[in-house]
């Protein structure tokens, strides 16, 4: 990651044509947002694929393979999701298009049919893709773990500050995520953002920047984005004061939303989300016998839940269903990330021709 731009640079509102015809009315950093709480459901979603699988092949959505878009043997589309239509009257790109607003507005459920009829016509087209995967994919596996704090400008949006600090305007939807935003659209001028990067020079700078944004994020009352601002400050400079005071208030209830989240996915049989959640409470409370337990509840079930996909995986490489075996590859992964054979099957998948429908 690049050296973050200084505060005093600014940005237009939209970054190229496509996103000023889609986005349209969605305005600059000016209206008061309230970051998205710790979702009693992480959904962490496919798993991004290794370096060597070609973008623009990379799993898609976790809810249906690709090859019926959600439909069933009726050819009606199942719940949320659409059938492809015989005759589209928009062409892929107006859907691309049309998907960019309401994803603005954090409409995750319209933002991703629109993705999907764009894809019935054009199955490769990497942009629809990724933002698709963006819907599901574990923020922090997307972006990693270490970021700094980035304080919003006058003009900016979250596109143009995708574009110039991860490289990519439509990235912007899993940089929302990645800062809890439930309407990407709504960023204030001087909102603190985490933005993936190493400290650019000045450690105990960023690391004040770091407690200065944990303690703001602290008083709006989310512990676990607050503990991560404070955490990642004294990871930078062990040193700051403000950062591992911070880290000292805020830990225990971090780990108790950790754990709630944790029991309630367990409870509603989301293993993905109820393994993901524990190990963060973990991170916190490394010595709590509870959350070793709740865990290694969650590990048990996750690792049979992924042997099973895995079987799935290999039948559905075996008889060339390139789609299934992908989101099933990556379904796999959310669970046991270090699954040698769906690494490796994913890679293979990653590579068939695409399913012809």
């Amino acid at each position: 990651m690049g050296t973050i731009v200084p505060r005093t640079a600014t940005m237009p509102l939209c970054i190229g044509a496509a996103l000023l015809v889609a986005i349209g009315s969605i305005g600059c950093a000016s209206t008061a947002q309230r970051p998205r709480g710790e979702p009693a459901r992480y959904s962490p979603g496919v798993a991004a694929p290794p370096p060597q699988a070609a973008a623009a092949e990379a799993p898609l959505h976790r809810p249906q393979p690709l090859t019926d878009m959600g439909t069933d043997l009726t050819g009606k589309g199942a719940e949320g999701m659409p059938a492809c239509p015989m005759f589209d009257p928009f062409s892929a790109e107006e859907r691309l298009h049309r998907a960019l607003q309401p994803l603005m507005l954090g409409n995750e459920e319209q933002g991703r049919r629109e993705l999907l009829l764009a894809l019935c016509q054009e199955p490769d087209d990497p942009t629809a893709r990724d933002l698709l995967r963006q819907l599901d994919v574990a923020p922090e596996t997307e972006l990693g773990k270490k970021f700094v704090a980035y304080r919003v400008q006058s003009g900016d949006s979250l596109p143009a500050i995708a574009k110039r600090l991860l490289g990519d305007p439509y990235r912007f939807y899993v940089l929302a995520r990645y800062n809890r935003l439930s309407r990407p659209g709504e960023i204030t001028v001087g909102q603190c953002l985490r933005v993936p990067s190493e400290p650019p020079g000045d450690r105990a700078r960023a690391a004040g920047e770091l407690a200065t944004c944990g303690e703001t994020t602290e008083r709006m009352g989310d512990p676990t984005l607050a503990y991560a601002y404070f955490a990642r400050g004294v990871e930078i400079d062990p040193d700051n004061g403000a950062s591992r005071a911070g880290l000292s208030r805020v830990a225990e209830g971090a780990a108790e939303v950790y754990r709630r989240n944790a029991v309630r996915a367990l409870r509603e049989q989301d293993v993905a989300a109820a393994c993901w959640n524990s190990r963060k409470a973990l991170e916190i409370r490394p010595d709590s016998t509870e959350m070793v337990s709740l865990r290694d509840t969650a590990l048990e079930i996750g690792q049979s839940l992924a042997n099973a996909l895995y079987r799935e995986a290999l039948a559905a490489h075996a008889r060339g269903d390139r789609d299934e075996a992908l989101a099933n590859c990556g379904r796999v992964l959310e669970l046991d990330p270090d699954h040698a054979g769906a690494d490796k099957l994913l890679q293979l998948a990653a590579g068939m021709p695409p399913n012809t429908r």
